[in-house]
């Protein structure tokens, strides 16, 4: 709620309060590829698997869904590359045709009992031919890599195949 990722409201028909968060999903693909987030390692050591897409919260200021998946990739991916790569919208062609939104209506996973109302965004951007020299020097093209947050937690990436990336959703 503090980060404005998240809103609570008072929903009159059912006379209690609800969360909003609008999470964006973020395939990156290279050629006939995508990447996955296999697994965090915390600073103590503990592995968390994930298998998962990218993912950012959507924030107030973040006008169209865009700048939420630019931030998502500057902050997960390139946080500690900012130099080699200060601008990542000019590495990646959103894919306008790929974009879909769902809204459900939930009990929030993080707040048991607590309704949740997700509005739920799927996006594609496409690496450009251009980017690959910045994304290779940074090795963030090998089939599989590793970032490191701020906190000292890891997470680890691989390429898959897009057709294997949507059998093993």
């Amino acid at each position: 709620v503090e980060c404005g990722e998240t809103v609570l409201e008072w929903n009159d028909a059912t006379n209690q309060i609800r969360r909003i968060v609008e999470p964006v999903f973020v395939q990156l693909r290279w050629g006939d590829q995508v990447l996955v987030e296999l697994e965090q390692i915390m600073s103590d050591g503990r592995t968390r698997s994930r298998n998962m897409l990218l993912a950012e919260k959507k924030k107030p200021e973040d006008t169209v869904v865009e700048q939420t998946v630019y931030r998502g990739l500057a902050e997960e991916l390139l946080e500690n590359y900012q130099e080699a790569i200060p601008d990542v919208s000019i590495h990646v062609r959103f894919m306008q045709e790929a974009y879909c939104c769902v809204a459900e209506n939930l009990e929030s996973s993080s707040y048991p009992g607590l309704p949740c109302v997700y509005i739920t965004h799927y996006c594609a951007v496409q690496l450009l031919d251009s980017g690959l020299p910045a994304f290779r020097e940074i090795g963030m093209l090998e089939p599989q890599f590793d970032t490191k947050e701020e906190d000292g937690k890891i997470n680890r990436w691989h390429w898959v195949d897009l057709d294997e990336a949507r059998k093993t959703k």
